[in-house]
C-alpha cells in the first residue's frame, strides 16, 4: 500500500530548555515514539521531525531541525514562536504539530492541525503559588 507520508513536527524544545516535569515527559514520550519506530511498530508513513534548540542525536529514526535560540537578542523566543515555528512547519510541509509546553507556536496555517499539551493544571488550580505571569498565561 502506497500511503502518503505524513510529517509530524514535535517541539522538542523542553529537552533543552526546561528541567521539571515536561522536560521529563517530552524525554519519555520521544524515547517511546523512537523505540516503536525503532521496533517497526509504527506506521511507515509517519515521518518525525523534531524541532529542538540544540542538536541531539538522541532519536536517529526521526529527523532534527535545530533552530537555536538568542536569548541575548530580546524578544528572540516569541519571534521563535510566532515566526520562525511556522515557516519551518510550512518548509517542513507538517500536517501536524505537536506542542508539549502549552504555549505557541503561533500564526500556523489552518492546514496544520495542532495538538496542544496541558501538562500542568496548577498555575490555574494553585495560582498563589505560581509567579503572576505563569498563572495569567
Amino acid at each position: 500500500m502506497n500511503e502518503t507520508k505524513t510529517n509530524i513536527v514535535f517541539n522538542a524544545g523542553p529537552l533543552h530548555n526546561q528541567s521539571a516535569g515536561i522536560h521529563v515527559w517530552t524525554m519519555e514520550i520521544l524515547k517511546v515514539l523512537h523505540d516503536l519506530k525503532l521496533q517497526g511498530q509504527m506506521p511507515e508513513h509517519l515521518h518525525w521531525i523534531l524541532f529542538t534548540e540544540k542538536p541531539t542525536d538522541d532519536y536517529p529514526l526521526f529527523e532534527v531541525k535545530t533552530i537555536p535560540v538568542y536569548r541575548y537578542i530580546p524578544g528572540f523566543t516569541s519571534l521563535r514562536l510566532i515566526v520562525l515555528f511556522p515557516i519551518f512547519a510550512m518548509l517542513k510541509k507538517a500536517n501536524w504539530f505537536i506542542e508539549p509546553a502549552h504555549f505557541g507556536p503561533f500564526n500556523l496555517p489552518r492546514r496544520i492541525q495542532r495538538i496542544t499539551v496541558i501538562h500542568d493544571l496548577t498555575p490555574i488550580l494553585f495560582p498563589q503559588w505560581h509567579q503572576g505571569f505563569s498563572s495569567f498565561a
